[in-house]
């Protein structure tokens, strides 16, 4: 038998569907998207340089507005990239909440 992807409830047999409900497959795709939202971007996956660092330095950014603190942050940037480059995406990442907080 077949379970739902989000809540574990099993499907009817012969169900085509991978969600038990349209809430459920709602809930998937938005933890989904968080969990990308999360993620850093590696010279591994696709897309320019620029980009992926863009979307590395809007993690760091999210982590802070989480109240992660910077050692946490530099421990977990650590695995995927040189010291320095955590540093940089990290004084970026604090300037651009700067700015934000200075434009409210």
């Amino acid at each position: 038998m077949k379970k739902c992807k989000n809540c574990g409830k099993q499907l009817t047999s012969g169900s085509r569907l991978d969600f038990y409900s349209k809430e459920c497959m709602k809930q998937y795709r938005e933890n989904k998207l968080k969990i990308l939202q999360r993620s850093f971007l590696t010279q591994f996956d696709k897309g320019f340089g620029s980009s992926r660092r863009q979307h590395n330095i809007q993690v760091v950014k999210n982590m802070l507005e989480e109240g992660y603190s910077e050692e946490q942050i530099i421990k977990i940037a650590s695995v995927y990239f040189r010291k320095q480059t955590v540093f940089e995406y990290l004084e970026i990442a604090k300037s651009l909440l700067e700015i934000e907080g200075e434009k409210l």
